[in-house]
């Protein structure tokens, strides 16, 4: 059976868990909140102990990890704008450090690492790449191969101030099954009605391969549609079979 599965759902539901290994993995744009990954200003009013964006989110109540807010990210606005243009396919950069480069998230390149890269390969094996908990440990991506990667989602809220975001105005627009494994992921844009501002979040709940984890992260995002498109009002089914086993 298809289900629908939003944003609240598929963040709230990995709260309910047990100790993680860290992943370390964000979605990069233009328009990103705590763009050099870490509030620098003088307020130190934060409720979460990892202060970077590309850190999981994991046993806060809803005010610290909801949009990065317990680390500040808030306080530390975009440099830029995330622009997506309606009816399109786009890549959003998910690496584990600002500006990394290369195939996969910890910068290195396809040619560097085992191919397939797969535990079942066994120079990944032998190159002590597999994890304790039977995935692959560089990057940690919570998968044992790019088939078991439990999938990203991109939500969209039509606010153009951060603060007046709430769960339930978030509605997941697009979905890429099988990430985040390589560094470059990507994502087709339905019919988006435009805006000038609005506010994009990135999102994933890795599924196995380690103890759960959740990421979230904010964005200044713009959507660029001149034939008007519309505002989304259902979600879009969000990939993995343990994703989906959350909403059930």
């Amino acid at each position: 059976m298809r289900r629908s599965l939003s944003l609240a759902r598929l963040l709230t539901a990995a709260l309910f868990t047990t100790p993680f290994v860290h992943a370390h993995l964000a979605a990069y744009t233009d328009g990103m909140y705590c763009p050099e990954n870490s509030y620098k200003g003088p307020l130190k009013n934060t409720t979460d102990p990892n202060l970077v964006v590309f850190d999981p989110l994991f046993q806060l109540h809803y005010d610290s990890w909801f949009l990065s807010k317990g680390r500040n990210c808030l306080l530390a606005e975009p440099t830029g704008i995330w622009e997506i243009h309606a009816n399109s396919v786009i890549s959003v950069a998910w690496a584990n450090w600002q500006n990394s480069t290369g195939y996969y998230a910890d910068g290195k390149e396809e040619n560097q690492r085992p191919i397939p890269y797969s535990v079942t390969n066994p120079e990944v094996v032998a190159q002590g790449l597999e994890s304790s908990s039977k995935g692959l440990n560089s990057p940690n991506l919570h998968a044992a191969n790019k088939t078991t990667a439990a999938g990203t989602a991109i939500a969209i809220a039509y606010e153009d101030d951060v603060y007046n975001v709430t769960m339930d105005k978030l509605v997941v627009f697009s979905i890429a099954a099988e990430t985040p494994f390589e560094r470059l992921a990507n994502y087709t844009i339905p019919d988006l009605a435009p805006c000038d501002e609005c506010i994009c979040v990135t999102g994933w709940v890795p599924n196995g391969f380690g103890q759960q984890n959740m990421y979230m992260a904010a964005h200044k995002c713009r959507i660029v549609n001149p034939n008007g498109g519309r505002v989304p009002k259902t979600p879009s089914l969000v990939p993995g079979q343990g994703l989906l086993a959350l909403s059930k």
